[in-house]
């Protein structure tokens, strides 16, 4: 690990001597993997196809969960907080740093949304975005090149898991009754929090290195580190359940469908964005987000409840709008 590390830290080093045009660029390829270009995205395909922003949606928040996961039982630091002469030019990162998460999940949900492309152009340039998104990290700073790889072959393996045993998932929840479905979901969103608690109680006596803290203070005064946040795994669960709940409780009603019409499509994608900003920064402002049994409740409301308009309050909406169908 020391060897990898070290050549991580020259590598970087060397990266961010070579202009401060390839920051910029570089820049702009970490932000297609954050939560609110995913959010956008999200709610882009959404206004086109419901069914596929649910299995969007779905790839998200495991991989997502998945990753939180990783990272608290790797426990490794980022570049910047090694070494000061790395300049922090993506974060502040307040979380550990194997795997890479802007490596991990664009290769799971970017990379599940081009098995859906028709045209081969299309495939590759969605492959070399996702390529240069996680090299982004190493150059701004907040990655290793080994967070780098290890977060693509994660991603790799979670997208051909969801490949391979997603026909047969499907086939049987199709079995089974709307309130059996939403408790096995339920379920699984708690086994997901459980996994993370358990692996945050492990290390509760896991000290970070003075040095890391130090060099990461030093970079953002005003933020502190908090490696073992639950926020992310609590978000992630939430969302994951409210999204299922929504899908299976407009599924029980009929087949939804958009409009094929780009008018109304644009239309639709701005009602699901408001929708989606408004209960996100409304009950942020609203409910208490301390780091307490209050506040881990309050947080999951809050996501299961963007999780149900994405899939299920807002599909009601449109259709009453007559922007929608259920058929």
């Amino acid at each position: 690990m020391e060897f990898f590390l070290e050549s991580g830290l020259d590598l970087t080093l060397a990266l961010q001597n070579a202009g401060d045009w390839i920051v910029s660029v570089m820049k702009g390829f970490t932000f297609l993997g954050t939560e609110d270009f995913y959010i956008v995205f999200l709610v882009l395909v959404w206004a086109f196809d419901y069914s596929l922003s649910m299995r969007l949606g779905v790839m998200l928040m495991l991989t997502t969960a998945l990753n939180s996961f990783f990272k608290m039982a790797f426990h490794q630091p980022r570049p910047y907080w090694s070494d000061s002469k790395v300049l922090d030019l993506g974060g502040p990162e307040l979380g550990f740093g194997v795997p890479s998460g802007h490596s991990q999940t664009p290769v799971s949900l970017f990379g599940l949304f081009a098995t859906t492309l028709k045209e081969k152009w299309m495939k590759i340039a969605v492959w070399v975005v996702i390529f240069f998104i996680g090299i982004s990290r190493m150059i701004l700073g907040v990655h290793y090149y080994l967070d780098v790889l290890v977060g693509w072959t994660i991603g790799l393996i979670i997208l051909w898991l969801f490949m391979k045993f997603e026909p047969n998932i499907k086939e049987y929840f199709s079995k089974k009754q709307i309130g059996t479905k939403i408790l096995l979901v339920f379920l699984v969103s708690i086994v997901l929090l459980s996994i993370n608690f358990g692996i945050r109680a492990i290390n509760g006596d896991f000290t970070l290195d003075p040095t890391w803290i130090a060099n990461a203070a030093s970079a953002h005064p005003e933020e502190m580190l908090d490696p073992f946040s639950m926020d992310g795994s609590i978000t992630t669960a939430a969302t994951l359940f409210g999204l299922s709940v929504g899908y299976f409780w407009i599924s029980s009603i009929g087949t939804y469908q958009v409009k094929k019409n780009l008018g109304v499509n644009f239309l639709v994608f701005i009602i699901g964005l408001i929708g989606v900003l408004a209960i996100k920064q409304g009950l942020g402002a609203v409910f208490p987000g301390e780091d307490n049994l209050a506040g881990y409740f309050f947080r999951y409301l809050r996501y299961t409840i963007i999780g149900f308009w994405i899939m299920g309050l807002g599909p009601w909406l449109l259709v009453k709008l007559k922007l929608a169908k259920l058929d």
